[in-house]
């Protein structure tokens, strides 16, 4: 079986021509808000600026990762409040140390510590591909420098990663990894 090559992606930095997005309804639940999650998606396009299918894709992963980060830590706070209203009478601070230990929670913290790697290995993926596509771009422009045509422009890559914002800001600047 033979394989047809694919063809080359425009080096810009605008958006590959095919669609690998991954459709919201994979990630957001019925209750949730599609709408916030395409425009959590579109903030890391336009900050993270995508130039290939590959690098299109890590930044699904990552917007996917956050938004699923988000729910289990969304759903730590609602465990907490509900635990701490269904025993007003009690040390909140005693009652928080018994919450903190039991098996729920630690089943939460598994949970928000997975998306949690998985937003920040993807992270790490885009960073060193576009790492390595600058560096092919800069020695493309200086071999077309040296052949006398005009190099050609290029948008710079934000750099990597940004920093950090608080958990329960709408930002999506996320901590240096």
């Amino acid at each position: 079986m033979k394989f047809r090559k694919p063809a080359p992606l425009s080096r810009t930095h605008e958006k590959p021509v095919a669609n690998h997005r991954l459709p919201a309804s994979a990630v957001v639940l019925r209750f949730e808000d599609a709408a916030q999650f395409e425009a959590l998606r579109e903030s890391l396009d336009e900050q993270l600026r995508p130039a290939t299918a590959l690098e299109e894709i890590l930044v699904d992963d990552i917007a996917s990762a956050k938004w699923r980060l988000r729910r289990a830590e969304t759903c730590q706070d609602a465990y907490i409040n509900s635990q701490l209203a269904a025993q007003p009478g009690e040390d909140p601070m005693a009652l928080m140390e018994k919450i903190a230990t039991d098996k729920t929670m630690r089943a939460f913290e598994k949970w928000a510590a997975t998306h949690r790697r998985a937003y920040e290995s993807a992270w790490r993926r885009l960073a060193a591909l576009q790492k390595g596509r600058k560096k092919e771009e800069r020695v493309e422009t200086a071999t077309e420098a040296r052949a006398g045509a005009q190099p050609r422009e290029h948008a710079a890559a934000p750099e990597f990663p940004p920093v950090i914002g608080h958990r329960y800001e709408e930002s999506i600047v996320e901590p240096r990894l």
